[in-house]
């Protein structure tokens, strides 16, 4: 069965809920709010809701390691 859009954007919204619980964890002095306006600035994000990159089907370990790569962070060493 193929997914639909609808289906596609449910799970790219679940899967930014996820990462930015996530993120929280290596960051916890900031915010949820900063964390989700940060990663909301993202290319990371902008891709996650692009359809054809097929990134709302993955886990939010590869979104996360996606978005560090992309900021620079090494997640080894947060």
């Amino acid at each position: 069965m193929k997914a639909t859009k609808e289906v596609k954007e449910f799970c790219a919204h679940n899967l930014v809920c996820m990462v930015i619980n996530d993120i929280k964890g290596y960051f916890p002095n900031m915010s949820e709010n900063q964390i989700l306006s940060d990663f909301t600035a993202s290319k990371t994000y902008s891709e996650l809701f692009r359809e054809e990159t097929g990134l709302w089907a993955e886990g939010p370990d590869y979104i996360i390691n996606m978005y560090f790569e992309e900021k620079g962070i090494n997640k080894g060493g947060v």
